[in-house]
């Protein structure tokens, strides 16, 4: 996984609020254990729990789970499951129009996401160089990303490419649509794509 952006998410904000409320509630664990859990179990102890352990185990369930919950309310989509792509290759090699179909598969955390494309003829893995989602309103969601292509080694006609994918989400999250650009230099070709959610 690798990280991305949202734009206009205050990701620096949201650390900071998790930095102070680590700092606000170290000192109460740390008097809760000792003058609570230890006390009645008879053990002395002075040990004491940081606001460095507080804000590592706080971020990591914000990351993993918290987000999830707030994210609507904040303009931070939760893009996580399978989808079904049907997709046509505009431009390519052979001259003609092609119809592909595939598996589109999303991971994602607070921090970090990555997108993942399989087909019958090949597999694609989103880079980190560029990935970014940003809300449009009454629209949805823009999510853009710089990706790698390797084809199954059977399909000697096809070959390693870069390129890069715009899609468009509906505000629900569950359909999408986009057009994908590949290098140039590698296989100059573009298409378009539809994605329908299957699963969370």
């Amino acid at each position: 996984m690798h990280q991305y952006s949202v734009k206009n998410h205050p990701r620096e904000k949201v650390i900071f609020c998790l930095a102070a409320i680590s700092i606000f509630f170290a000192p109460l664990l740390s008097n809760l254990l000792k003058n609570n859990i230890l006390k009645n179990l008879n053990i002395t102890s002075s040990i004491s729990i940081s606001a460095f352990s507080v804000f590592g185990l706080t971020y990591f369930a914000f990351n993993k789970y918290i987000w999830r919950w707030v994210g609507k309310y904040i303009n931070y989509p939760n893009l996580n499951g399978q989808y079904n792509v049907k997709g046509t290759s505009l431009k390519n090699p052979t001259g003609k129009e092609i119809e592909w179909k595939g598996t589109v598969n999303i991971k994602q955390n607070w921090d970090k996401i990555i997108i993942t494309l399989q087909t019958n003829n090949s597999s694609s893995k989103s880079l980190s160089v560029i990935s970014g989602i940003r809300h449009v309103p009454t629209d949805g969601y823009q999510l853009s990303y710089h990706y790698e292509n390797s084809p199954d080694v059977s399909k000697k006609e096809l070959k390693n490419h870069e390129g890069f994918c715009m899609l468009d989400f509906e505000e629900n999250l569950n359909k999408a649509t986009g057009h994908y650009f590949n290098n140039i230099k590698d296989r100059a070709s573009y298409g378009k794509m539809v994605l329908e959610r299957i699963d969370n």
